[in-house]
């Protein structure tokens, strides 16, 4: 009787746990994308200032947040969201429209794809 109130209580956790870490990354998926359209915009206007300001927001952001995904996303995926972040401050540093756009399309995709593989759907689950 005791093993199994012990089983249940962490079923019960394990759900709790699952169902947080879901709402985390959605929080931090739709900040980082927020900010890629406000960057977006920025360099579209050719507001480079303010571009930069709001890439190294970007970059503060994720590196506070990716540190803990760790825990339930692929690493590999979150290094090449980190080094895509840094190339786009680099770009919007140089003033370089062409380059920046795609990079922001790169950081979208890679965030969105981390967004549906964390889903608690049954494809995931099996």
């Amino acid at each position: 009787m005791t093993r199994t109130k012990c089983s249940i209580a962490i079923f019960i956790l394990l759900l709790f746990y699952i169902l947080f870490s879901i709402n985390k990354i959605n929080t931090i998926t739709a900040e980082t994308n927020k900010l890629c359209d406000e960057i977006h915009d920025s360099i579209m206007s050719s507001h480079w200032e303010k571009a930069h300001a709001e890439s190294e927001d970007l970059l503060k952001l994720w590196d506070k947040n990716s540190k803990s995904m760790i825990v339930y996303v692929n690493t590999s995926e979150l290094d090449l969201i980190s080094s895509e972040i840094v190339r786009l401050t680099d770009y919007i540093q140089f003033k370089k429209q062409s380059e920046a756009i795609p990079c922001i399309s790169v950081i979208k995709h890679q965030i969105n794809e981390i967004k549906t593989l964390e889903k608690l759907t049954l494809h995931n689950i099996l």
